[in-house]
């Protein structure tokens, strides 16, 4: 099936976009508390399942991934949603590095980065659609006409965002913008740019796309 990867700021609609599409059975794994802006929007078809842990308090296995495995061998869903995979990173590293088992830090940000392509390969082999988000990072460059630039990209680590992105299918930056009879619309832009990185749809070539229908083919103009 496809994975999606949905990226912005904090408060840009992630959670909202990611639980979107109306015609899936919804897992929504949160680890950042941003599960509670679902009491406002009408989701029946949403399970929610709280992150707490990257390491289970008993039994010292990995409690995150044993929630994500799971998830995928019940087969209850059509859609599992990570939300968000910036804060599970952090949380990863913090409580790794709390446990003291592993005194290099250097080790610590190893076994973090490891976890994370296994998990994105882990969903780029599941039986129905995975959703992560993450939050926006930015960095000054020269774009090709010499000027200087903010370049943004999703929140995860340099060393291994383009294996991440790579196995998406569908990357999308959170935007918004009125529409034509001026009600404000989120949307995903999937078109890369020299400010943009990595963002693309695989499946069907769109620019942009509503989040409700980030799995969905367009509609065919007759």
């Amino acid at each position: 099936m496809s994975v999606a990867m949905i990226w912005g700021s904090p408060g840009s609609g992630k959670t909202v976009a990611a639980t979107a599409p109306k015609n899936e059975k919804i897992c929504h794994l949160c680890s950042d508390n941003s599960a509670v802006v679902l009491n406002m929007f009408d989701r029946p078809n949403v399970t929610p399942v709280r992150v707490e842990h990257w390491i289970d308090p008993g039994d010292k296995k990995n409690y995150f991934v044993k929630q994500f495995e799971d998830a995928l061998a019940s087969g209850k869903y059509s859609l599992i949603v990570v939300d968000n995979l910036t804060d599970i990173k952090e949380m990863a590293l913090l409580e790794i590095d709390e446990e003291g088992k592993i005194k290099d830090i250097r080790q610590v940000y190893q076994a973090v980065y490891m976890a994370i392509k296994r998990l994105i390969r882990m969903a780029a082999n599941a039986k129905c659609h995975v959703t992560f988000t993450c939050w926006d990072d930015s960095e000054e460059i020269t774009k090709n006409d010499g000027t200087l630039a903010l370049r943004q990209y999703p929140n995860l680590p340099k060393k291994i965002l383009p294996q991440v992105l790579g196995l998406c299918n569908i990357v999308g930056q959170m935007a918004k913008a009125k529409d034509k009879d001026g009600v404000m619309r989120w949307f995903l832009i999937t078109e890369d740019s020299e400010t943009r990185y990595g963002c693309k749809d695989q499946l069907y070539g769109r620019k942009s796309i509503l989040p409700e229908n980030i799995f969905e083919a367009p509609e065919v103009k007759k």
